[in-house]
């Protein structure tokens, strides 16, 4: 079939962290909050093989959002020079309700070159008046399946579309063991310097 199209929601909890630095009187107190929540969201997507090399696709995240609430401390602590600690003098509860879960819609396609089997892929992220974000993100990458589909290997990149290959993209490599049911990843990332350094292992297992 030369045209095809799939569609799918996923359903999430995530979890936001707030944390917030101050400091006061000449750098000799500080005052901090820290506090997470949890909000449920929902995603949709769809996918289109156009023929059997090209896909095209679309995704909104948080087409859906119940928002959070903030909760955690404040604190005020003073630095002791003697003894070279941050002292907490005052504590209490910190709470703000009513955050919002930014919309953002992400599209994309990837196209696999015939033969070799190699697949280039590339999206941009928070495109058109629709995402709630402002900064255009764009990500690039290729995979390469080795032994069968056995192994894969993958590369790319990603950072601001008005920053592309300067100092605030990040450049990706990761490898993946595909076996019948059974699929295992593993992805690092860094910036250019070398000294933002991230990584990811995931696995899914088909019933």
């Amino acid at each position: 079939e030369l045209l095809s199209l799939a569609y799918g929601f996923n359903i999430k909890m995530t979890q936001h962290n707030y944390n917030e630095y101050r400091f006061l009187d000449s750098n000799s107190n500080l005052h901090k909050i820290e506090a997470d929540g949890n909000s449920i969201d929902l995603d949709f997507g769809v996918l289109a093989k156009v023929t059997d090399i090209f896909k095209v696709g679309a995704q909104i995240e948080n087409i859906y959002s119940s928002g959070y609430d903030l909760e955690g401390k404040e604190i005020t602590s003073s630095y002791n020079q003697g003894t070279d600690r941050w002292t907490d003098e005052e504590s209490k509860a910190y709470s703000e309700t009513g955050k919002e879960v930014k919309r953002n819609l992400r599209v994309g396609g990837s196209v696999e070159v015939p033969i070799i089997g190699t697949t280039l892929a590339a999206d941009l992220e928070n495109v058109t008046s629709f995402s709630e974000t402002k900064e255009t993100v764009y990500h690039l990458g290729l995979q390469q399946n080795l032994i069968f589909n056995l192994i894969s290997v993958r590369a790319g990149t990603y950072g601001p579309m008005d920053d592309v290959n300067g100092a605030d993209s990040t450049y990706t490599a990761g490898l993946g063991i595909n076996l019948t049911k059974l699929h295992l990843d593993a992805a690092v990332g860094t910036n250019k310097t070398g000294d933002n350094l991230s990584g990811m292992i995931s696995g899914r297992f088909r019933f």
